[in-house]
């Protein structure tokens, strides 16, 4: 403990520093005074001189408590304050991530209308509009955001007499990736091109470029500012600006299936894809950590971790991305960056977004890189056994557990990409539920599941597990089947059949009304995890699952994890 030698009185008493506590303040502002004998033989604790001691204490307390909030503020790693973090990343040239609108396809008829971006539809209680401009002639399909189109002037004029004049977007739920800016400098509002969006970014730039700067503000929002007149274009004096954007719920108007039109003569004939990809601003965690990794990239992807940080703050949390080089695919493809990308409910992107994702990455990667977008593989766990439950140990019911085991399986921590699921993870926590949990002997699989149906066949499939499966030295079907038998068309009529390996690599087809072998379909290869079928002809939906060689899997490249419900009987002793 440091200490310090005072001077009062002949004594020259000790005071110790380092004590942040208002006791041990007082108690140190005390003993320092008993120990001068300018204050000898004084009652501390019934005199006024404690009320004296306290106000001492309180203000050292006070000034102790702001000189560290002070401190924490002045560090990204400690700020807690949203203005604080804000106003630290600004160096970092960093901008939180807006809202982002949920994005749905649908199938639209109708016969010779043009539809525009700021045209209403409707579903789920929200408002959509196109995202561009569409033609509809008989069924055409569009891609609809949610939002509702705002168009707002400023509320003050460009002053050439101010320096870095900024303008404030007043609407805090801004999807700013919809944000058009327009400046009327005497002869009418013309667009202006966002600097991330000028090709060759600040290479590009010169005196004449009409271009404004968008950057956070302290209190949450946006604000813009334009060219200084040697890195872009000064506007010109009381030039009028406008503002055009989309008002978003971002992920509460997810998942979205039904719509209705409000253009005239054009209808909606179905959904192709249910809206996905919607999210809120982003939190001040992510803040804190993607400013640092943002800065780091200089605006250019290089590694796949710069990737994965550019096309985050492009597309929002909404939106989980995975990107690995070529030379790790099997065999090796050279000269190419893969990227997959799923919404945060795991669901598909619709295809707008997967060509937004592949723009960016075209924009931002080397000259010699070639980005090429992987859909997502989606491969299901599931876990089946038995728990033992001693009834005298817990005072719940055997239901009441079977709902606690439903719940944990249900929000089990798993990331969408780059996560490994161990079996002895998930079981630790099945025994932590309940202390009437006293053993467990539980299995796991990995499947996939396929659609299909009498118009629109499944002819062949190539299931990337990516984790090795075990190999069965010559059982049959013990290791890669169809889950449940499945009809099929291959030309001689319908029949109901099953799937298995016959032990050796090999997939074979058993018809299941008599039993007959039907030949071989496919082939499994155990090490690298990877099952072909061909010749198939399903016209109904089918699972093929398989054994994983180790208790733990890795979903690697494109590959997404999720847990099905799980079939785990619980036993009761006692």
């Amino acid at each position: 403990m440091v200490s310090l030698t005072g001077y009062t009185g002949s004594q020259n008493p000790i005071l110790s520093l380092g004590k942040l506590d208002f006791a041990e303040i007082k108690d140190s502002l005390r003993d320092y005074l008993k120990a001068s004998d300018t204050f000898k033989d004084y009652d501390f604790e019934g005199s006024a001189l404690t009320t004296i001691m306290d106000l001492l204490s309180y203000n050292a307390t006070l000034y102790s408590f702001y000189a560290n909030m002070v401190a924490n503020e002045s560090f990204l790693d400690t700020a807690a304050k949203r203005e604080s973090i804000l106003s630290l990343i600004k160096p970092l040239s960093y901008i939180p991530t807006s809202r982002r609108s949920s994005r749905a396809e649908v199938i639209l008829t109708g016969t010779g209308q043009t539809i525009n971006f700021g045209d209403l539809f409707s579903g789920g209680g929200y408002q959509w509009t196109p995202d561009k401009e569409y033609y509809v002639n008989g069924s055409t399909q569009v891609t609809l955001l949610q939002g509702n189109r705002t168009d707002r002037v400023a509320n003050k004029l460009f002053d050439r007499g101010i320096q870095h004049q900024k303008f404030k977007i007043e609407d805090t739920a801004i999807d700013t990736s919809t944000l058009k800016v327009f400046v009327d400098e005497g002869d009418g509002f013309k667009e202006w091109t966002h600097a991330e969006d000028v090709v060759g970014n600040i290479s590009g730039f010169t005196s004449g470029t009409s271009l404004y700067y968008l950057t956070g503000s302290n209190d949450g929002g946006y604000e813009i500012f334009f060219g200084d007149g040697v890195l872009g274009k000064l506007p010109s004096h009381q030039s009028q600006i406008r503002f055009e954007y989309l008002v978003t719920a971002g992920g509460e108007a997810n998942n979205v299936g039904g719509f209705v039109s409000q253009v005239a003569d054009v209808g909606v004939l179905s959904t192709a894809t249910a809206s996905v990809g919607g999210s809120n601003r982003e939190s001040l965690q992510s803040i804190k950590q993607n400013a640092p990794l943002f800065f780091q990239t200089q605006g250019r992807a290089v590694t796949s971790g710069d990737y994965v940080v550019l096309l985050q703050q492009k597309m929002g949390s909404g939106v989980l991305t995975n990107v690995w080089g070529g030379e790790e695919n099997d065999p090796p493809n050279y000269g190419r960056i893969f990227i997959s990308s799923v919404a945060s409910n795991r669901q598909p992107l619709v295809d707008s977004q997967k060509q937004e994702v592949i723009s960016t990455c075209k924009d931002k990667s080397l000259v010699s890189i070639i980005p090429e977008y992987k859909d997502p593989v989606l491969i299901d766990i599931r876990l089946s056994g038995q728990l033992t439950f001693d009834a005298n140990l817990s005072y719940k019911t055997v239901d009441e557990i079977n709902n606690l085991v439903t719940r944990y399986t249900a929000f089990y921590p798993l990331r969408a990409f780059n996560d490994t699921f161990r079996v002895s993870d998930y079981t630790s926590g099945i025994l932590d539920i309940d202390a009437g949990i006293i053993g467990e002997n539980i299995q796991f699989h990995i499947s996939k599941t396929y659609e299909a149906s009498e118009t629109d066949k499944v002819i062949s499939v190539t299931i990337p597990f990516m984790n090795s499966i075990r190999n069965p030295e010559g059982q049959i079907g013990s290791v890669v089947e169809s889950l449940a038998p499945f009809r099929i068309d291959r030309g001689s009529g319908v029949k109901l059949v099953s799937l298995y390996d016959d032990g050796l690599g090999n997939i074979e087809m058993w018809d299941m009304s008599n039993d007959n072998n039907l030949g071989v379909v496919g082939s499994v290869d155990y090490t690298a995890g990877r099952v072909q079928i061909n010749d198939l002809g399903a016209i109904e939906d089918f699972t093929i699952q398989a054994d994983p060689a180790s208790n733990s899997i890795i979903a690697k490249h494109n590959i997404v994890f999720t847990i099905k419900q799980p079939d785990i009987e619980v036993n009761r002793i006692n």
